[in-house]
């Protein structure tokens, strides 16, 4: 069984976070008996939903949040007035990423090499403050089609070292990496702080919907991780005989007797982010063409399970859904 897309190639699913593109599922099955052809009611076909969980809409940034330009300028006008700020920007366009390094150097304090003694802490968000505090804004752990912005930031610590991020596919096979990206001044710092933004999130990372892994190294080694979703997690999906009311399937197969009375296809998201109406469409269609259909829509970011189901003694062949 496979996972496809009817009427809606990648390009029209990633603009269909904005204009109603419909998310689709592929299969087939098989009924073995060709005695019952009859087209069923109506009432003989429909779709449900198990209990799921959703939260707040997704807003594109964080209320607040300003464009990465207004930002950038805050933070050289920042380093401009106060000496005690460092500051270092990287744009590497091919990639779609702009890198950002600011620290604030230790007053009254000596120079003592690379130190081991610091903290450390790592954030995913939609912007940063932009400030002598720089932190992420609008934090979150699924993002589609909004900037992925990963920050890593130590407190107390001497500088003298190399750092940097990467990340990694739902697959766990490499992305971009870069694990020695960033060097720490020598000198006393009492914090020093890097960003990663991808901002838009580019094709090829809005390609692979699932659970990605963003890492952040300390001189070569790992230092910390963070992981979000893009998009959805698509945690399963099938036919089978029957659904329980927490959309777990009962008796999973793709061939069915004529003594079933129903077929029931189901599937189950993790973190859905998209944002338009309908989002899940289920379409069936037998020997001569459409079939049923039945939608939902779905509470952005939504958890939960769908499912849809047909009279299995309508026709005795393969149909798709």
């Amino acid at each position: 069984m496979t996972l496809g897309y009817y009427d809606c190639d990648r390009k029209q699913r990633i603009c269909g976070c904005f204009a109603g593109c419909v998310f689709l599922l592929a299969g087939s099955f098989a009924v073995d008996d060709a005695a019952l052809a009859q087209k069923p009611e109506p009432a003989e076909a429909g779709a449900a939903r198990a209990a799921g969980s959703s939260g707040r809409n997704l807003e594109t940034r964080a209320r607040g949040d300003l464009p990465l330009s207004f930002r950038l300028e805050q933070l050289r006008r920042l380093a401009e007035e106060d000496k005690s700020i460092h500051l270092e920007v990287k744009e590497l366009p091919d990639l779609g990423m702009v890198m950002i390094a600011v620290g604030k150097r230790a007053q009254g304090r000596s120079d003592e090499g690379p130190s081991s003694r610091y903290s450390f802490s790592s954030c995913l968000g939609t912007g940063d403050t932009s400030g002598t505090d720089w932190w992420c804004t609008g934090e979150r752990d699924v993002f589609c089609g909004e900037g992925v912005h990963f920050c890593g930031k130590y407190y107390s610590l001497s500088g003298g070292f190399n750092f940097g991020p990467g990340f990694y596919r739902p697959d766990g096979s490499l992305y971009w990496e870069d694990r020695n990206f960033w060097y720490c001044p020598p000198g006393d710092w009492d914090w020093y702080a890097a960003c990663t933004y991808y901002d838009p999130m580019p094709d090829s990372m809005l390609d692979e919907e699932g659970v990605w892994e963003a890492k952040w190294y300390t001189a070569g080694s790992y230092e910390a991780s963070e992981h979000y979703t893009v998009c959805y997690d698509l945690v399963g999906h099938g036919t089978s005989k029957g659904v329980t009311g927490e959309g777990e399937p009962i008796n999973p197969t793709s061939t069915f007797l004529v003594t079933d009375q129903y077929v029931y296809s189901w599937l189950r998201l993790e973190n859905y982010a998209f944002n338009h109406a309908p989002d899940l469409k289920y379409r069936w269609f037998g020997p001569e063409g459409f079939y049923h259909e039945g939608e939902w829509d779905i509470e952005n970011p939504g958890s939960g399970s769908w499912w849809g189901w047909v009279n299995a003694r309508a026709s005795a062949h393969s149909w798709v859904r």
